[in-house]
Order: structure tokens, then C-alpha cells, then sequence
């Protein structure tokens, strides 16, 4: 089987990849400079040529703070680029891990989430955020 993970770089990333290698898996890692992931043009062409199985994604604009004081360049991180990675995976039916957390979702699900959810962010984003 074959993983690509974004945000290959970062410490959720860096760990996704650890444990994809130890399961024996081939592993795609691809961080900030190896993939724009706001560039739906580039991100297409990557998942249309590395055909992964799987896609977990663990890029994301990740300072809390500095997210409030730059909404729209959070925004387009954490929203266009997990779009055009979902569009792709679509494209060649390659299954999508997105990890998330209460800035985004509340944490008030019972169950699995699926790319269709609606948002629930606690910060600045509340209730703004549409696909």
C-alpha cells in the first residue's frame, strides 16, 4: 500500500511517516517546499503521478495565533488545501486521513466525521468557513 503524507515535515507529519515506514508501508512525504498544497493545479498533478492509496493529511497553518491575526492566509492552508487534496483523492479514489482538532471541529461528535461536516471551529473562522 502506498501513503502519501502531507506536512511531512511537522511533528504530527514526522510521526505519520515513522509509523507508516515500521508498518512496512511506501511511504510519500512531502512538506511545505515539496508541495504547495493552496496550488490545486500542482496538488493534482502530484496525487494524478503518485497514485497513493492513501492520503494523510497533516499540513495546516498550525499557530493558533498568529491563524487569528491572519485569517485569510489560515483559511486558504487549512481550507482551499485540504480541498484540492479531497478533490484529488477523489479523482483517483485514494482514501483521505485528515487529523483534526477542537479548533476546527468542537469536539462535541459521537462518531467518525467525514469530509462533508460542518465546521464547528472556536476561533475567529466560527461559522464562516463554506465550501
Amino acid at each position: 500500500m502506498k501513503v502519501l503524507v502531507t506536512g511531512a515535515k511537522g511533528q504530527l507529519g514526522s510521526a505519520a511517516v515513522r509509523h507508516c515506514l515500521k508498518s512496512g508501508l511506501t511511504v510519500v512525504a512531502v512538506g511545505r517546499q515539496g508541495l504547495d498544497i493552496v496550488d490545486e493545479r500542482k496538488v493534482a498533478e502530484t496525487i494524478a503521478a503518485e497514485k497513493p492509496d492513501v492520503i494523510i493529511h497533516c499540513a495546516a497553518y498550525t499557530n493558533v495565533d498568529q491563524a487569528e491575526a491572519e485569517p485569510t492566509e489560515a483559511f486558504k492552508v487549512n481550507v482551499v488545501g485540504t480541498r484540492n487534496l479531497v478533490s484529488a483523492a477523489r479523482i483517483i479514489g485514494a482514501k483521505f486521513v485528515y487529523v483534526s482538532t477542537d479548533y476546527v471541529f468542537d469536539g462535541t461528535a459521537r462518531k467518525p466525521l467525514d469530509e462533508e461536516q460542518t465546521t464547528s471551529p472556536l476561533g475567529y473562522m466560527d461559522n464562516q468557513t463554506s465550501w
